[in-house]
């Protein structure tokens, strides 16, 4: 049974609603591109970097939980077109996902075992760009040309041609944002974890 979200968690106060509006206001003419995570190696956030450097009508808001890593704070602060939000309270994490025209998810390793920001965002309509992980859940929750873009693990180059295909073409940013909204719904949603448990355990107590 796979993890879940739930869709109170993700919905904006009046006040956040505002504040969605001012930050896209903010980088107008640009697409905002967002992670949240953990700033530990295995969550590629430098092939992210690395990928995005040279696109000059993106920006990467990067947002962050857990203990903070000076090393990659200083590395952000290198790139014109990224910018650090240090550590994100909910609110400022649903502002920053709400306003996001593409989610990315550059974890590397299976230690990343799922993505509850990715679901998160599929869940918001957020197209979303990965690399494959053999072993990892991150490649069953957003699936390749369907819900977003995929990409062969650590490859700066390929990360780059995905960000670049979706940010110019509205088309299919919307198509694969449908996709993730209906797939997160049908798969992902608090209901149908609490039916799938609900099953097993009856299923269970039948045996």
């Amino acid at each position: 049974i796979p993890l879940c979200y739930k869709e109170e968690d993700l919905a904006l106060t009046s006040e956040e609603a505002v504040e969605v509006e001012r930050l896209k206001e903010k980088y107008k003419g640009k697409k905002i591109i967002f992670y949240s995570g953990r700033h530990a190696r295995f969550k590629g956030v430098r092939y992210a970097l690395r990928a995005i450097r040279p696109l000059n009508d993106v920006v990467f808001l990067i947002g962050r939980v857990g203990p903070r890593r000076r090393m990659l704070e200083k590395q952000i602060a290198l790139f014109k077109n990224a910018e650090s939000l240090g550590l994100l309270d909910r609110s400022q994490y649903r502002v920053c996902m709400h306003a996001a025209d593409i989610f990315i998810f550059p974890s590397i390793t299976k230690n990343e075992s799922f993505g509850v920001t990715l679901l998160e965002a599929m869940a918001l309509g957020k197209p979303c760009v990965t690399f494959n992980i053999p072993g990892s859940g991150v490649n069953y929750v957003s699936l390749n040309n369907i819900t977003g873009l995929e990409c062969d693990n650590r490859s700066v180059i390929e990360l780059r041609k995905a960000i670049s295909k979706l940010k110019d073409d509205s088309e299919l940013r919307k198509k694969f944002g449908n996709n993730g909204m209906i797939r997160a719904k049908e798969l992902f949603s608090y209901k149908q974890f609490a039916a799938s448990f609900n099953s097993l355990i009856n299923e269970i107590l039948n045996k």
